[in-house]
């Protein structure tokens, strides 16, 4: 579970950048917006298509788990708090990669800002010790791999799950108010 925060910096971004910026792109998104959806919807039905290959990405890996658990005895709770926790935060990602999506038509640019906000967000947790001490709360806060490593060690805190919760929420507003941005032109 260590690598993960790492890996997910690169892995999620590369198959959110076509989510919406290929609709965009193709000129697709205008026949997907006559259809009786919302914005809102298509954006939630971007979110969920992504989460459930990420879910199926996470669940492949259960099978390192059953093979541990056949030579020894494994620690549940953080085996079970660090596949919640991957897929919390991966799905932190793929929310701000789908966010990063829906501001470009270009798949590239959608990749490359989805990656920046989320290795951003993970090297909070790396530089918090030298920022200023006025500022080490709200970058500790921040960051994405601070709140994993917590749920990943099987402790299973609220504050963190809501972090996530409202990284998820947040970007998928802003996704939508960017599709709906284009009613505005």
């Amino acid at each position: 579970f260590g690598l993960a925060p790492m890996l997910f910096t690169f892995i999620i971004p590369a198959f959110t950048m076509r989510l919406i910026a290929e609709e965009k792109g193709s000129g697709s998104l205008e026949l997907l917006i006559t259809m009786p959806v919302r914005d809102w919807e298509v954006v939630v039905g971007k979110f969920l298509a992504a989460f459930v290959l990420l879910a199926t990405l996470v669940g492949l890996t259960l099978g390192y788990a059953f093979t541990l658990s056949t030579i020894g005895a494994i620690d549940k709770g953080p085996t079970y708090g660090g596949y919640f926790g991957l897929l919390l935060m991966g799905s932190a990602y793929v929310a701000i990669g789908v966010m990063a999506s829906s501001f470009t038509k270009n798949q590239i640019v959608a990749f490359i800002l989805a990656f920046a906000i989320s290795f951003s967000l993970y090297l909070f947790g790396r530089i918090s010790q030298i920022v200023p001490e006025a500022l080490q709360p709200i970058i500790s806060f921040l960051s994405i791999d601070g709140h994993f490593e917590a749920i990943g060690r099987g402790v299973i805190d609220s504050r963190d799950v809501v972090y996530y919760l409202s990284v998820i929420t947040v970007c998928l507003v802003i996704a939508t108010l960017s599709l709906s941005s284009r009613k505005w032109k």
